[in-house]
């Protein structure tokens, strides 16, 4: 996160090593009561587990369909990690303001990762923070 805030300075960071897709109702909620929750919004799940296209639209539409979502593949090697990155492509091709991070393919022959793969090194959350920067950059341009 501190290496995201450094680009993203005004950005709001809620971080935890486990939590499930269902437990960030809560979060949500205490964002938008406090009007924290702006239009650009990054969901990244790193080692949480799999959850369905139904769980992820219900919790996209509680952050608000006006926003730019920004869902971050996962790069786990757990054996769900393809679920969860075909989950994330269904819901980008139903949602126009829905965006995928493909950092699983952009980070996956990299030495940026601790041995699980699920959390990078502090080179990793270098070219992690570079990556999540030009790809929203470019995807909100247009380009």
């Amino acid at each position: 996160a501190d290496k995201l805030t450094t680009i993203y300075p005004n950005a709001i960071m809620h971080a935890t090593t486990t939590a499930q897709l269902y437990e960030i109702s809560s979060t949500i909620n205490e964002l938008k009561s406090k009007h924290k929750l702006n239009d650009i919004v990054v969901l990244m799940f790193v080692f949480n587990g799999a959850f369905t296209k139904g769980q992820l639209e219900r919790e996209l539409k509680r952050i608000g369909m006006e926003k730019q979502i920004f869902l971050v593949t996962t790069t786990t090697s757990k054996t769900w990690r393809d679920d969860v990155n075909s989950v994330y492509a269904a819901v980008s091709e139903k949602y126009s303001n829905v965006h995928v991070l493909d950092w699983n393919e952009y980070s996956k022959d990299q030495d940026w990762f601790y041995s699980h793969k699920s959390y990078v090194t502090e080179v990793g959350a270098h070219e992690e923070a570079l990556f999540f920067a030009k790809k929203i950059y470019e995807t909100l341009r247009g380009n």
